[in-house]
């Protein structure tokens, strides 16, 4: 089982790799129709319940990458138990790359003593596992999860919220102001005679952007130099120049 920084590495090469292969599910219209991805929002077969957090914005790459349509998504137990079977993998998908890994996190909170002080005070943290989940494309007999052709398919404005989940669940700094998008990375105080605190993303206002699309691009693409930053510091060395 994979740990706890293993997984948030895992979610931000993902984001990392669509990114650079120019996949980026807010620039298309979303098909409002009964079983399509948006505007309803990719959901669970089993709880109907939609996911949440960075979930969306991974399910809809892994959807984009492998052209699936479905809204639906589940376990493999739970396409079991509807009595449905998983396609077998495609030639030229990489095997553990057929369904798409989920992150599942509960918040949890433990007594922690302090070594010099002795004193005890609660720390939350958030316990997180993954899950690999197939979407109804995937899965054989699932005709009553697929979109139609007959279902009558018209263009609806995108809906961003799963790119505002993302952002806010990052917990980054996000300012706005100027006619520039960077990220300013964290220095060592007294590294440069004019030394500013760092750490934060700074965007033009969300207003404007000619396309509401092309807002969340930027930022998300800022994003992707935060959590290298955060998480892999190496990699921070190639990316942190490229925007």
């Amino acid at each position: 089982m994979p740990s706890q920084t293993e997984i948030r590495q895992q979610v931000t090469q993902q984001i990392i790799t669509a990114l650079e292969q120019n996949l980026l599910p807010w620039r298309r219209p979303w098909r409002a129709t009964t079983n399509a991805g948006q505007p309803a929002r990719h959901s669970n077969v089993a709880s109907r319940r939609a996911y949440q957090g960075v979930n969306p914005l991974l399910l809809e790459l892994h959807a984009m990458r492998h052209g699936l349509t479905s809204r639906w998504w589940g376990t493999f137990p739970m396409w079991k138990s509807l009595g449905l079977s998983i396609s077998k993998r495609p030639r030229g998908v990489e095997e553990g790359h057929w369904g798409c890994r989920v992150v599942f996190w509960k918040p949890l909170t433990r007594t922690v003593t302090d070594d010099l002080t002795g004193d005890e005070e609660d720390e939350r943290f958030f316990m997180m596992k993954t899950f690999v989940v197939f979407n109804a494309d995937q899965v054989e007999g699932a005709e009553a999860f697929r979109v139609h052709e007959d279902e009558g398919q018209t263009g609806a404005r995108p809906d961003f919220a799963p790119a505002e989940e993302l952002i806010a669940a990052t917990g980054a700094d996000v300012r706005f102001g100027g006619d520039r998008a960077f990220y300013r990375r964290p220095t060592p105080a007294g590294s440069f005679p004019n030394h500013r605190e760092g750490d934060f993303i700074c965007v033009p206002p969300k207003a404007t952007f000619d396309l509401p699309g092309a807002y969340y691009e930027t930022v998300t693409h800022e994003l992707a130099h935060n959590a290298a930053c955060r998480i892999m510091p190496r990699r921070m060395r190639i990316l942190v120049n490229d925007g």
